[in-house]
This record gives C-alpha cells, structure tokens and sequence, in this order.
C-alpha cells in the first residue's frame, strides 16, 4: 500500500490509518447501538476525508467478540 503523502502512513503498525478526530464520536454512536446496525452503509465524500478509515473502523468494531465499551475494537 502507497500513501501519496508522508502524514497519510499508519500510526501503531496497522495497515490503515486509524480513525480521525472527528470520526470518533461518530463511529462510537454506531458501534453502541450495534443490536440495530443496518446491513450495509454508503460512505461517500470527498477524497482524503477518511472513509476507508471509518469503514475499517466500523468493520473492525462490528467483528469484535468483546467490544471496548465505546464499541470499538477490541484490539485482539
């Protein structure tokens, strides 16, 4: 995976970038009310906003067998 620019390189040694500041809030409204999340999303935005962010995000929240208790993940 390329990063077109050096502030794009993923913090922690995970492949991705991790959630910005702005998603945190957002992302753990919907992992709390996980019993209700829809089947899919659309995330559509401009380029560079991070929603390949959010969706990992989202997905790696979703997936975890013992949630944070924001509903993030779990880190296992």
């Amino acid at each position: 995976m390329t990063f077109e620019r050096p502030d794009e390189a993923p913090a922690s040694g995970l492949p991705w970038m991790p959630l910005l500041p702005w998603q945190a809030r957002i992302a753990a409204d919907l992992l709390t009310r996980r019993d209700v999340f829809p089947h899919a999303l659309l995330i559509h935005g401009a380029r560079g906003i991070g929603k390949h962010a959010l969706a990992l995000g989202l997905a790696q929240g979703l997936l975890c067998e013992d949630p944070r208790p924001d509903g993030g993940a779990c880190g296992v």
